[in-house]
């Protein structure tokens, strides 16, 4: 379902992919090392491309934070992947699951009986 739900998604250009001084929480983002290494890991690449061997680090683990150095275009286009890889990998795919999360607002500090 979540393949078919954004097979339409336009991909934004590569220079809209990294999060920019004045668009979050931290300025410079898209002007830090980190930014731009992870401009380089999305650059040219589809939500449908993106998967967990794409985000492993060559020194081990993964580029966990990857998606919050991206825009907020970027991070909706990629949504997908990110979902998919949260579903589909268990427990191999570390801690994608609460990035998904984190991502996308869920406050479970909250009261559960809330979140209705």
């Amino acid at each position: 379902m979540i393949r078919e739900a954004f097979a339409d998604t336009l991909r934004p250009d590569d220079a809209a992919l990294p999060r920019g001084d004045t668009d979050g929480w931290v300025a410079g983002y898209g002007d830090s090392y980190e930014g731009a290494e992870v401009a380089r890991l999305f650059a040219g690449k589809t939500w449908e491309q993106v998967d967990l061997d794409l985000l492993r680090h060559p020194l081990g683990g993964f580029h966990q934070q990857a998606f919050s150095f991206l825009s907020d275009e970027a991070v909706g286009y990629y949504a997908p992947a990110l979902m998919l890889i949260a579903l589909e990998h268990g427990f191999e795919a570390d801690t994608f699951h609460s990035d998904a999360i984190d991502i996308f607002g869920a406050d479970f500090s909250a009261d559960p009986r809330s979140l209705h």
